[in-house]
């Protein structure tokens, strides 16, 4: 990374020249693909990031409902401030949307040079405490969608989007995504998932979304696309799902 650069990223322009050379020797310049993921909910919180080149967005990823964009981070903007404040796990996830170059500073070697420039260390924390206050309003928002996801427990045949077919037991539903026991093991956390749910005596239920959350047996889809009449599918997928069965005599 050049002084150049860093001088260019809000708050750093502030720094002299000295600090500018030994935080230049520390950042790491790296490579993602389009759509990869540069941290995850949950994960460790252990270095700041600059953008050079491309777009990471930041985002909440809860199970049962639609991806909630935070921010969107573009060249000469960072992300990732948290890390200098906390050592707890993140409570975000951020992901590339294009192909990007990002530079990574870890914490402790930031740190030790910020520690001599208590205006840029304040100017960081009041950026860190803005985007808390957008992510705690953005939980709270969610946490006010009185949302009910209906237990399903049910086995039920899932169309893929190669048209191959798989059994696995649905064990919630609602609007905003479901959770499944024994899905395809190709599925990993934050990949995009295309499939349908064969109903008998109605329309297959089609299904896109997002991977959001993986413990144990089950994995959770937050839905991403919805039509029109989305929400009366999903109830009509669940009175026929509930239905009672019948036993054979």
């Amino acid at each position: 990374m050049r002084i150049e650069e860093l001088k260019a990223v809000e708050p750093f322009g502030d720094l002299d020249e000295s600090a500018l050379t030994q935080l230049t020797q520390e950042f790491v310049e790296f490579f993602l693909p389009e759509d990869y993921p540069v941290f995850q909910e949950g994960s460790e919180l252990e270095a700041f990031y600059v953008v050079k080149q491309g777009c990471v967005v930041v985002y909440r990823d809860v199970v049962g409902k639609p991806v909630q964009l935070l921010t969107r981070v573009g060249p000469g903007q960072y992300f990732g401030e948290f890390a200098l404040f906390t050592h707890s796990e993140s409570t975000i996830s951020a992901r590339t949307t294009e192909k990007s170059r990002l530079l990574k500073i870890d914490r402790a070697p930031l740190l030790a040079v910020l520690d001599n420039y208590p205006a840029i260390m304040l100017k960081l924390e009041m950026a860190a405490a803005r985007r808390h206050s957008i992510n705690a309003a953005a939980a709270l928002e969610l946490g006010q969608r009185n949302e009910v996801r209906i237990r399903v427990n049910r086995e039920v045949v899932l169309i893929l989007a190669d048209g191959s077919y798989h059994v696995a037991t649905l064990d919630n539903l609602s609007p905003g995504g479901l959770s499944l026991k024994d899905a395809p093991s190709s599925w990993q956390q934050g990949d995009e998932v295309r499939f349908e749910i064969a109903l008998k005596n109605t329309n297959d239920l089609e299904c896109t979304g997002r991977v959001a959350w993986s413990r144990g047996e089950l994995v959770g889809v937050a839905f991403s696309e919805a039509s029109p009449d989305h929400e009366q599918r999903i109830q009509s997928s669940l009175r026929h799902l509930l239905a009672p069965r019948k036993v054979a005599s």
